[in-house]
């Protein structure tokens, strides 16, 4: 399950190809044109989707891991072009309802085969749950594609978004050559248990720029001196936040996920 996992989220990186980054710049160089923007870069990249799901409909796996693969990619696609777009407006409830709705019924589906599970049907709880967060995004933002306008698929747009895309992928890269090398050298329970904590310590990295990010917009009409004396308060106070996040995950992955870490993971996490 985490191989799938692992192989989803570098397809979702392929199938974004660079959109959220060069979103941000069209809708801030032409802010009467946001939907139209959004429903182009939408469209123009459903080819890759196409291609994902056709690789898939002649694949060799259990028709069930290729319906879950079908759901996982779509999921991702839908949800993914729906970040930019919510980070522009400003939205938060949005997201949040997606992802409580789309959790909710992966983990129902879960326990309604927990009786017989096997891997395949926990897969399939997984794309069942990316493809019930997309439906939530579709449904509440489904005016957008009405007042978005396009006439064609935009292939040039590729050409455009192409450094945002190699950017982004290399660095996605970047961080999966560690876990390329765990998940085709270790054990299943030794993978696991580095997917685990890895994805807390992804999370806690991620921490102060989830906190900050809706103020990056009003960095520079912001009338707040950027000093020295600023820097070194925002330093000390991350500093301070990423500490208690790590040993906080340090902890839960002890007592919940009863894990058999060593203190040598907590302090490869501080690292």
């Amino acid at each position: 399950a985490v191989d799938v996992w692992f192989f989803a989220s570098l397809a979702a990186v392929i199938l974004s190809w660079g959109s959220n980054q060069y979103l941000q710049k069209r809708f801030s160089s032409f802010p009467n044109k946001i939907y139209d923007s959004f429903v182009e870069s939408f469209y123009s990249r459903l080819p890759l989707l196409l291609i994902f799901l056709i690789f898939l409909a002649f694949s060799p796996y259990n028709p069930i891991i290729c319906v879950s693969y079908i759901l996982l990619f779509t999921g991702k696609y839908i949800n993914n072009s729906f970040e930019t777009l919510y980070a522009y407006e400003k939205n938060d409830w949005k997201p949040i309802l997606a992802n409580i709705v789309g959790l909710t019924i992966g983990i129902f589906y879960y326990f309604i085969k927990l009786p017989d599970m096997q891997l395949i049907y926990f897969i399939f709880a997984m794309g069942f749950a990316e493809i019930s967060k997309s439906a939530v995004h579709l449904l509440l933002n489904y005016k957008v594609f009405f007042k978005g306008k396009v006439d064609r698929i935009n292939f040039e747009m590729y050409l455009v978004t192409y450094n945002y895309f190699i950017y982004s992928f290399s660095f996605i890269l970047l961080l999966a050559i560690d876990r390329f090398f765990v998940y085709t050298k270790f054990g299943d329970s030794d993978k696991a248990m580095y997917q685990i904590y890895m994805n807390f310590m992804v999370f806690v990295v991620s921490l102060p720029h989830f906190i900050t990010q809706y103020y990056h917009k009003r960095d520079k009409r912001s009338k707040i001196r950027v000093d020295n004396s600023l820097r070194m308060k925002v330093l000390l106070l991350g500093s301070l936040l990423i500490t208690m996040a790590i040993y906080s995950s340090y902890l839960i992955c002890i007592y919940v996920f009863m894990l058999p870490i060593s203190n040598s993971f907590l302090a490869a996490g501080l690292l």
